[in-house]
């Protein structure tokens, strides 16, 4: 009797992992690699850019969720610090030299992501900013220079997911505004 039961569960769990259920996942397209940037143009790479899934354990998948996230490499460091949106800064905005001590903790920074409902994607990728044009990003850059506090601006396509360094500008001062 479990022996009929087990191959009773295994021929079910067979019939609803259908290749076409699995196959929604390759609509979305997006970097197949990460992406490096050298925001301040000495050779190394300051941010990465990857993307990760997470999925309902369900089968057929009910819900999934793709996220593009910068990784703060060589102990850069997003500012202002935080909470809210990685992309919360706008044109005129200050960025200010931390003062005091600063957890330089390498983190992920979600800057996209694409749902699943069961059924379908997301048309297009949300990106977690405050403005919804421009995407501007503060930093503090551990690399020993002068000019380790600056801002990059970022264009971000919402198709695919591509991010591309539109301007950038470092300072060694205590302060820098997005021009």
């Amino acid at each position: 009797m479990k022996f009929l039961i087990v191959i009773t569960i295994l021929v079910g769990i067979s019939f609803s992992c259908k290749k076409e259920n699995l196959k929604k996942f390759d609509r979305v397209h997006y970097p197949a690699e990460t992406q490096t940037f050298d925001v301040n143009g000495n050779g190394t790479a300051d941010f990465a850019y990857n993307f990760s899934q997470v999925s309902s354990k369900d089968i057929p998948v009910s819900e999934s969720i793709i996220i593009g996230s910068f990784i703060e490499l060589r102990s850069t460091l997003i500012v202002p610090h935080l909470g809210g949106e990685t992309f919360k800064l706008s044109q005129g905005d200050t960025i200010k030299r931390p003062s005091g001590f600063m957890d330089l903790v390498y983190y992920n920074r979600k800057i996209v992501s694409r749902n699943w409902d069961g059924d379908r994607w997301d048309e297009l990728w949300t990106v977690n900013a405050v403005v919804d044009k421009t995407y501007y990003l503060g930093y503090l850059l551990d690399d020993n220079s002068e000019d380790d506090l600056g801002w990059v601006r970022f264009d971000i396509n919402k198709e695919d997911a591509t991010v591309i360094i539109l301007e950038s500008k470092h300072t060694s001062g205590d302060f820098i505004v997005i021009e």
